[in-house]
């Protein structure tokens, strides 16, 4: 490697840790962005190199199968054409759960995750911004019901959106029974009845048009509307398969989950991001319950005031979930996988909001920068577009 080289590889690694720092960095991305580094190096180990090489060929070739099955999904249900309103981010839900869990043990996990996400995504739309407060009304408790029969009652756009989440939730539940004998439907279907009454909430504020006047307040809701709970749950009860039983620990986790900091300080802090990146756009809709909005009524303050305020209060949080983490009674893959889905939340906001937006040419920056894949690839070629090989030799 010749001096101009090496001293562009620094620069960039230098550029990389200035954005971002260290405790914010997902591990399976670092390594991705090293091999074209390490490669270039005259001290390298081949051995390590090939090994390095292999572990992630091994890994796109488990992506790229995921990625086919929950693709035939998702276009089963036929999504685009019966709720054209709502967003589309399959694709944008699967990149999520990958930097959650990126271990290849974890196919079935970042399978149901996707499922959950895209699926939460389209009800975020239904309540934000289609339907009617009555309509909602209806969808709410057709969800506290549990019931397809309730179906009945609704429109058929919601139809749509019920059946596909309670036979996605039901399908994860067989088969944990099935497979390790354990009864995950209480938990799982408490976080849905959970998330969607805090969209319900939100709606009330809107069509009321109420606007929290305390950031207290707010939070009280959008830590939950945000939909990192269920999420957690869903990655939380995975790791718990295996041992085909709950501890008493772990059980009073799920039974406590809205009293957890585990589930709160991810939750908020996603909140926070998702409030910084997002607020303009919902405000040119109408949308203005926002922790923005609420710090500048709580305090009187400007909006540029309050956002630097709100990047404080996400750093605090940032540092008491560190804490939190180091120091944890659970088990320890619990709490780094809830890291995990923080840092993968907050690099996919550093460079704007990749997941509301849907543009092209800001995913196609978005995920050449984060992932490495060019999205007009993908939509060109298909998901093989996410097959990349690494010559071992």
């Amino acid at each position: 490697m010749d001096k101009l080289e090496l001293e562009k590889d620094l620069a960039q690694q230098i550029k990389e840790s200035l954005e971002v720092p260290l405790y914010w960095r997902l591990p399976r991305m670092e390594a991705r962005n090293f091999i074209n580094i390490y490669q270039r190096d005259e001290n390298k180990k081949l051995a390590l190199l090939e090994l390095a090489k292999l572990d992630f060929n091994l890994l796109q070739s488990v992506y790229l199968q995921e990625l086919t099955e929950l693709a035939e999904w998702w276009k089963g249900l036929k999504m685009k054409d019966k709720l054209p309103f709502a967003r589309d981010r399959m694709l944008e839900c699967y990149f999520w759960a990958m930097g959650t869990v990126p271990d290849p043990k974890f196919s079935k996990c970042r399978r149901n995750l996707t499922k959950y996400g895209s699926i939460a995504t389209l009800l975020d739309d239904v309540y934000d911004t289609y339907g009617s407060m009555d309509e909602l009304h209806k969808y709410t408790t057709a969800v506290k019901r549990w019931d397809l029969e309730a179906i009945v009652e609704l429109p058929e756009y919601m139809n749509v959106c019920y059946k596909a989440m309670y036979n996605h939730v039901n399908e994860m539940v067989e088969d944990a029974l099935n497979t390790h004998g354990l009864d995950i439907l209480p938990y799982i279907k408490d976080q849905w009845m959970c998330y969607v009454q805090s969209l319900h909430v939100g709606a009330e504020w809107y069509y009321g048009g109420y606007m929290p006047t305390t950031l207290e307040e707010y939070f009280k809701n959008s830590w939950i509307s945000i939909g990192i709970p269920p999420s957690l749950a869903y990655v939380f009860l995975a790791m718990l398969e295996d041992s085909n039983s709950l501890n008493q620990c772990e059980l009073q986790l799920f039974e406590q989950w809205s009293s957890s900091d585990l589930f709160y300080l991810p939750s908020l802090i996603t909140r926070l991001l998702d409030d910084l990146t997002t607020s303009n756009v919902e405000m040119e809709r109408g949308e203005t319950t926002n922790s923005i909005q609420c710090y500048m009524i709580q305090e009187g303050v400007s909006e540029e005031e309050a956002r630097d305020h709100i990047k404080d209060l996400i750093c605090d949080s940032m540092k008491k979930f560190n804490k939190l983490v180091a120091h944890s009674s659970l088990p320890t893959g619990f709490a780094e996988t809830a890291l995990a889905m923080v840092r993968c939340v907050q690099r996919m906001y550093q460079f704007g909001d990749w997941f509301g937006v849907q543009s092209k040419a800001n995913k196609i920056s978005s995920l050449s920068k984060i992932y490495k894949y060019r999205y007009d690839d993908i939509m060109r070629d298909g998901w093989s577009a996410l097959q990349v090989k690494w010559d071992l030799y």
